[in-house]
């Protein structure tokens, strides 16, 4: 190599070449795939809002004392004492951050109004009936069922 060669260089156009369209092929079926990507994308966007809001349909008001500690929750139902697991799903995460800035201690039952609905939970391998808290609509520490406020958290 003599002092002006650099050590390398990209290889010379030599106009329609083999390589030339086998790179536009590429590009083209590039294209394309991020056109089906981009258009499937938006459909599953479309199913996940259709879903939300027959979710949000499905839900009713309710009423229960809440616990929460580490990785599950429980609800005791107001109308009739029943307990259920509580599905991290729908408005969980609004739920636990309230649920931690309210409680004075871990596991402490916490009176939550709320909208939600049913669900079956097979996490375990059992089918059993579950709460999705679908939107809070209030929380009180120092209450319990039987003496239910009117206030919002």
């Amino acid at each position: 190599m003599g002092a002006g060669t650099p050590p390398w260089s990209p290889p010379q156009s030599r106009g329609d070449s083999k390589s030339e369209l086998n790179l536009r092929s590429a590009a083209n079926l590039l294209i394309i795939a991020l056109f089906i990507a981009l258009a499937f994308g938006c459909q599953q966007a479309k199913e996940a809002r259709e879903l939300k809001k027959q979710h949000n349909a499905e839900a009713v008001a309710m009423s229960g004392m809440l616990s929460f500690m580490a990785d599950a929750a429980n609800l005791t139902r107001c109308d009739g004492g029943e307990k259920f697991p509580v599905l991290f799903k729908g408005d969980w995460l609004e739920v636990e951050r309230a649920y931690v800035n309210t409680r004075k201690t871990s596991g402490e039952p916490i009176l939550i109004g709320f909208r939600g609905r049913m669900e079956n939970d097979t996490t375990d391998g059992n089918v059993r009936a579950a709460i999705v808290i679908e939107e809070i609509t209030g929380m009180w520490p120092d209450s319990t069922c039987s003496k239910q406020p009117m206030h919002k958290y």
